[in-house]
């Protein structure tokens, strides 16, 4: 811009305050520059939020100005936050009272320049957004019913997934997680480490490192597990209902599908049925344990145990026996009891552990 052209510029804004009656020259000029910074303010400014509430979705609209910009993102706990490149009337800074079972509230924050709305969800609800003209309007249209996911890749070979959903009031939430057996490998982990035992997933996570942990089996007052789990070959706990299961065969493909168990114990006085494997030995039962269940079976002097290695027994105690690695311990009350009484430390005692196939190679199970 020229020296010409910025003073034609200034005459022309002066001319504009030039008026013919002198005697009201200040104020008409007062008057109009008032009128003038006072529409620049309005237009400036959001003047108006509102809200409105379907069975369906609330739906929130801020009045906007033809140059307002605005970003709009979900937090991670939820909620929706609004951030505008304009103020907001100073009669919205208390916040607003939407009373809804999904968008309870809305928190305003706003200074000379810029302000924020914080939409607050109580459910991760879903949101669609969009403008409408004439006048200039953004609407946020928060879901009451919805069902999205969230996919988030942590590293390769590893890849979170959440699910949420909220039909006719009832919500779900589910945590996937898809894992390349290139990177990593499945492995059940007890709470005692190689111990069976109640304790949190995160400290059985410590255990191995775990890079993702799950809650896994169904357990009992006690430390006992439910369902059929086997660790790298071992067979740990039993259970006599099938039930679905999911493991890793031999040759290393996931697996899911019913997995039952059956035992029996080989004697030359007769065979006997077993009850379970690292169980509560009842008044009249056969329960196996291996070292997977502790130090020693817990038992009290009621029965017979005879400890078995490589299908002989090499050692016999009426309770409580210890528990050591490649040793068994047949524990019998009641008739099984009376069928194995008489047997001598050398005598063979075959225990048979069987599982259906595919199980039957599988090296872990969870079931």
């Amino acid at each position: 811009m020229n020296l010409k052209n910025i003073f034609i510029f200034m005459m022309v804004g002066i001319c504009l305050f030039q008026l013919p009656v002198a005697n009201a020259k200040n104020n008409s000029a007062k008057n109009i520059q008032t009128k003038i910074t006072t529409e620049k303010i309005e237009k400036s400014m959001i003047n108006s939020i509102r809200f409105s509430k379907a069975s369906d979705k609330v739906r929130v609209v801020f009045d906007i100005n033809a140059d307002t910009k605005y970003d709009v993102k979900q937090q991670p706990n939820g909620d929706i936050m609004v951030d505008f490149s304009e103020p907001i009337n100073k009669q919205y800074l208390s916040g607003i009272n939407v009373n809804d079972d999904t968008v309870p509230f809305l928190e305003v924050y706003s200074d000379d320049k810029t302000s924020c709305v914080v939409i607050k969800v109580a459910d991760n609800s879903a949101f669609d957004m969009g403008e409408l003209n004439n006048p200039r309007r953004l609407y946020i249209d928060v879901q009451k019913d919805y069902e999205y996911s969230i996919t988030k890749k942590l590293e390769p070979g590893l890849t979170q997934i959440s699910y949420y959903s909220k039909k006719s009031g009832v919500k779900q939430h589910a945590q996937l997680v898809e894992v390349s057996p290139k990177y990593f490998k499945f492995v059940p982990v007890l709470g005692g480490g190689d111990k069976m035992a109640k304790n949190t997933v995160s400290a059985m996570s410590d255990y191995v490192n775990a890079v993702v942990a799950e809650n896994a089996s169904y357990f009992g007052s006690g430390k006992e597990l439910y369902g059929v789990t086997k660790i790298a070959g071992d067979l740990v706990s039993s259970m006599y209902l099938t039930r679905t299961g999911f493991g890793v065969l031999a040759d290393g493909t996931p697996y899911i599908g019913d997995v039952s168990y059956s035992g029996i114990v080989q004697s030359k006085n007769g065979d006997v049925y077993v009850s379970g494997l690292n169980g509560t030995r009842t008044s009249d039962s056969v329960m196996l344990y291996n070292q997977y269940y502790g130090k020693s079976t817990g038992t009290d002097n009621s029965g017979i145990e005879y400890v078995v290695k490589d299908n002989k027994i090499v050692k016999i105690n009426s309770g409580n026996s210890l528990l050591r690695p490649g040793e068994i311990v047949v524990s019998a009350t009641g008739n099984g009891k009376n069928i194995l009484s008489g047997l001598n430390v050398g005598d063979d005692l075959i225990v048979n552990q069987i599982l259906n196939t595919p199980w039957d190679s599988a090296t872990d199970i969870l079931g």
